[in-house]
C-alpha cells in the first residue's frame, strides 16, 4: 500500500513539473553538467545538513551525494539564480519521493522538476541583495491573498489591511515551498494540492491563506505581538484545516 502511496504521487508529480512519458523518457536521456565547486558552496554545505536531520534516509552517501549533484547542476544551469536558501528543501522532498518510486531516475527528475517549481516561484528569490523588485510583488502577493477572505471572511480581511502578517508568511514559507515550516510528511500533502493543477503559484498562495483563515480566531481577537508569537509556532498549524480551506478557494 505504501509503495502505492509513493508511485500514485510520483507520477502526479512528474506529469505535472515534468511532462508526458515521452517527455520524461527524453529529459532522462540528457546529461546534467555538475561542476567541481559554485559560488555559494558554502552557504549550500551549510544548508545540507540543516535540511531535515531527523531523517536519517538523506544522510546515506548514495542520497545526500545525488541531492547534491542536483543543487551543483542547477546553480551551473541558472548563474542568475545560482544557489538560494530554500532550494534545499524542495530538493530533498522531490527526490524522496522520486526515489522511492524509481532509484534509477530519481536524480534527473529531481533536477528538472526543479526548474519548473522555480519557475512558478521565481519572484521569491531576489536577483540581487538590494533587489527592491522582491519587495513590490511580495506586497502584490499580499493583497491578492486579503482579497480572498473578502467573500467568506470580511471581518477577518478587515482586521488584515495592513498586510503585515501575510507578507511575514510568504517571506518565511514561499522560498522552500512550505517545506522549512512543516514536517516531511505534512509537506507532501501540501504539495499534493501544489501540483494539483497548472497554477502552481496560485496554490501557494491558497495555502498560505489556508494558514491564516484556519486561524482566523488568533487574528482576529489577539494584539499582533500575541500574534506574531502563536502563528510562529509551527506546531500551531493543522495541515488538514490548511489544505481543505485552499480547496474551497478555487475549486
Amino acid at each position: 500500500m505504501t509503495q502505492m502511496i509513493h508511485q500514485m504521487r510520483a507520477h502526479k508529480w512528474r506529469q505535472r513539473l515534468i511532462g508526458d512519458i515521452k517527455m520524461i523518457n527524453q529529459l532522462r536521456k540528457t546529461t546534467i553538467v555538475v561542476p567541481n565547486i559554485i559560488k555559494e558552496q558554502d552557504t549550500m554545505l551549510r544548508d545540507l545538513k540543516r535540511t531535515f536531520p531527523e531523517i536519517e534516509w538523506f544522510n546515506e552517501r548514495e542520497h545526500i551525494g545525488n541531492i547534491t549533484s542536483i543543487l551543483k547542476g542547477f546553480a551551473h544551469a541558472n548563474p542568475t539564480i545560482g544557489y538560494a536558501q530554500g532550494i534545499a528543501f524542495i530538493v530533498f522532498v522531490l527526490y524522496y519521493v522520486y526515489y522511492n518510486d524509481s532509484k534509477e531516475h530519481a536524480l534527473h527528475d529531481t533536477f528538472y522538476s526543479l526548474h519548473t517549481i522555480i519557475s512558478h516561484i521565481r519572484p521569491f528569490i531576489p536577483r540581487d541583495g538590494d533587489d527592491s523588485r522582491i519587495q513590490n510583488w511580495i506586497d502584490s502577493a499580499a493583497s491578492i491573498i486579503r482579497l480572498k477572505f473578502f467573500h467568506n471572511h470580511p471581518t477577518l480581511a478587515l482586521k488584515l489591511r495592513d498586510t503585515i502578517h501575510i507578507k511575514l508568511l510568504i517571506i518565511q514559507t514561499g522560498p522552500a515551498l512550505f517545506a522549512n515550516w512543516f514536517d516531511f510528511e505534512d509537506t507532501k500533502l501540501i504539495w499534493d494540492y501544489l501540483f494539483s493543477t497548472e497554477n502552481i503559484f496560485e496554490n501557494v498562495l491558497d495555502i498560505i491563506a489556508g494558514m491564516i483563515v484556519s486561524n482566523k480566531e488568533v487574528y482576529l481577537h489577539l494584539d499582533t505581538d500575541k500574534v506574531l508569537q502563536i502563528t510562529g509556532l509551527r506546531s500551531f498549524y493543522r495541515v488538514a484545516s490548511i489544505v481543505s480551506y485552499a480547496h474551497t478557494l478555487t475549486r
